[in-house]
């Protein structure tokens, strides 16, 4: 491919995955003594958030190759596998020692930091100036005398919820989920337990905590996936823990679809922060091989969509049809039906804006995806590509697609006929700022 090279042998493989593994064990490492030393900052947690990235984005190739040669025959870009979460061995899980057992092996107190497989996950992991890997974050509490395990979380659709996973599988088809322990076992337990009784005590009442949309961190009203995470050790601390070290900075110079999306903090408990938290350890690593370059190609979609707001101002356009659409699924979210008009379950509370912007966002990417597939991977499936050259290919899309719109614009206005753009009359700059 020019960037990497694929002919290892199978013994070569299986060392190349323990040392990635091992680099992101030892960039942690280094985090907890820069933290000790009190000579981390922002800037440094950035850098080592990018190493991880990075670290994950050759691992998940090298290990789609390693089981290719053993022949599984995994091409990498499923969009509907439902492998429960470790349900395989290395190098679908990864630990120290490769014997982690998700039926046996949990604690109260853990966390686990996932990535899901829609658009919506995708736009999450890149929001933000780290540009993560993960979407959601999420609680485990393990019952001391039943022994029954609990998965309790705050999702988009419901608010705070909880599920017993002891006899069924949790999020099954989840891209990743990885799972972290805090150092001090008795603080966990606390957290947990702390989170399961407000839990217990609220869903399904007058109290039942929504989502927020705000990220608001402090006013626990509402709640978000990472806020139940920061809100159940802050309690079980005293106060004394404060999670995370570094918040991710929501630092877009176009703030039209943050604002549109409910969103006017300056930062926020991204998931993806506790990543290199120095109170944690990193204990295994579940990646659903089946995911793993058509989430690639969703990250450097996001990645930038984000970037075309800030550089070209590019914004959401709610076209008359995307406004009824929108409208029609508010009033009716409630209705189990809607599943097949929308990628993800209608969230009951996400207000009207909100839900138009999701909806026009879900469409774009959508088109980008499928073009992006296209041009990628129609004349030869297996290929391995970088970052890079996923970006190149998307810049020269974006360019060929503005200039169809361009010509749309200037055919309307003289009632000539023309071509359609795939996405710029959805997500694109404004007709004025083009001087047309």
């Amino acid at each position: 491919t020019g960037y990497f090279r694929t002919n290892y042998s199978e013994a070569e493989f299986g060392v190349i995955l323990e040392r990635l593994w091992a680099i992101k064990q030892n960039i942690r490492r280094h985090v907890q003594n820069w933290s000790e030393q009190k000579i981390m900052d922002r800037e440094c947690a950035k850098s080592a958030k990018a190493a991880m990235r990075a670290t994950r984005y050759i691992e998940q190739n090298a290990a789609l190759l390693y089981v290719n040669m053993k022949g599984e025959k995994v091409d990498g870009l499923s969009e509907d596998d439902k492998s429960p979460i470790y349900s395989k061995g290395h190098p679908w899980t990864m630990s120290d020692d490769e014997s982690f057992d998700f039926n046996k092996d949990l604690k109260s107190g853990d966390l686990i930091l996932w990535r899901g497989t829609s658009a919506i996950s995708a736009s999450i992991a890149r929001l933000g100036d780290n540009k993560n890997n993960f979407s959601h974050l999420s609680m485990i509490y393990i019952d001391p005398k039943t022994k029954r395990r609990y998965n309790i979380e705050a999702l988009i659709e419901t608010g705070i919820i909880m599920q017993d996973f002891t006899e069924e599988p949790l999020h099954a088809g989840s891209a990743k989920a990885v799972i972290f322990r805090h150092k001090n076992q008795e603080v966990a337990t606390k957290a947990a337990a702390f989170l399961y009784d407000k839990a217990r005590k609220t869903i399904g009442t007058d109290q039942h905590l929504d989502y927020d949309f705000g990220f608001d961190l402090n006013n626990h009203d509402k709640v978000f996936c990472s806020e139940v995470v920061h809100w159940a050790y802050k309690a079980a601390s005293k106060g004394s823990i404060m999670l995370p070290q570094f918040l991710t900075k929501f630092d877009m110079k176009n703030r039209k679809f943050l604002n549109d999306m409910g969103t006017n903090v300056e930062t926020g408990f991204q998931p993806g922060d506790i990543e290199l938290e120095p109170s944690f350890d990193m204990i295994a690593e579940w990646r659903n091989l089946h995911y793993a370059r058509s989430n690639q190609l969703k990250d450097v979609i996001f990645t930038a969509i984000y970037d075309w707001m800030d550089r070209h101002q590019y914004n959401f356009k709610w076209t008359f049809r995307g406004n009824v659409l929108g409208s029609f699924v508010y009033g009716m979210r409630r209705v189990p039906l809607l599943d097949s008009i929308v990628e993800d379950q209608v969230p009951l509370f996400m207000p009207k804006k909100t839900l138009k912007s999701v909806l026009t966002m879900q469409k774009v990417a959508g088109k980008i995806y499928k073009e992006l597939h296209k041009k990628l991977y129609k004349k030869n499936p297996s290929k391995i590509y970088s970052m890079a050259d996923i970006e190149k290919v998307l810049e020269e899309y974006r360019r060929e697609d503005l200039e169809v719109f361009k010509s749309q614009v200037r055919a309307n206005r003289s009632g000539e006929a023309h071509y359609n753009p795939d996405f710029h009359h959805n997500f694109g700059p404004s007709k004025k700022s083009l001087n047309l």
